[in-house]
């Protein structure tokens, strides 16, 4: 075999440097898809958070001393369609009706409207279908319910609780295919404490 001639050896040097180029050139563009891919994510979490922030706000509302929850619904175009906090309902008093659970004929969870519920009830919008829902805790069974029969697209939640209506409620939110997800709120200096 004959000693490559300077044309095939400028060649093969010319073809590795290409190939390290292109190799290179790919890695910077794979790289550069990978950090617009976190940045979307980072942004997707922000917006997030944001309107569980507002949910949180809004669970300020509720007169309840132990469990204050609150909802906000927002439709494709991120714009606010309803919110809600746990209450009496209108016309209720707050003062003939007590916040306890000691007596079963008193029992809070015979009389209060779940944020949820008042979210639905009070949209401004004709139907929910493809909103996105906001609620500080994990609905429970009959909030579910509401939620799956209004073809909303996903809920994002702060707390969960490990009691029966809860695991209803995702097993029922699961065969019903409506996704949920916990989200995790920052902490800092200029961040409203979840």
């Amino acid at each position: 075999m004959s000693p490559p001639t300077h044309a095939e050896e400028t060649y093969s040097t010319n073809s590795v440097n290409l190939e390290s180029q292109l190799n290179a050139l790919n890695i910077n563009l794979n790289l550069k898809n990978l950090q617009e891919t976190v940045k979307l994510k980072e942004e997707e979490l922000q917006k997030h958070q944001r309107f569980l922030r507002m949910a949180k706000v809004t669970s300020l509302r509720s007169k309840d001393p132990n469990t204050q929850v609150g909802c906000v619904i927002v439709d494709k175009d991120n714009c606010i369609v309803s919110v809600g906090y746990n209450g009496f309902p209108i016309g209720v008093d707050d003062d003939v009706f007590r916040w306890d659970k000691e007596d079963p004929e008193d029992n809070k969870h015979l009389y209060v409207v779940h944020a949820e519920m008042n979210a639905i009830i009070n949209k401004r919008c004709a139907t929910l279908h493809d909103c996105i829902v906001y609620v500080t805790l994990f609905p429970c069974n009959k909030c579910a319910q509401m939620l799956i029969q209004s073809r909303v697209k996903k809920v994002y939640y702060l707390e969960d609780r490990d009691e029966l209506a809860f695991r209803a409620s995702k097993k029922m939110l699961d065969h019903a295919k409506l996704p949920y997800e916990q989200v995790e709120m920052p902490r800092g200096k200029y961040v409203f404490e979840c």
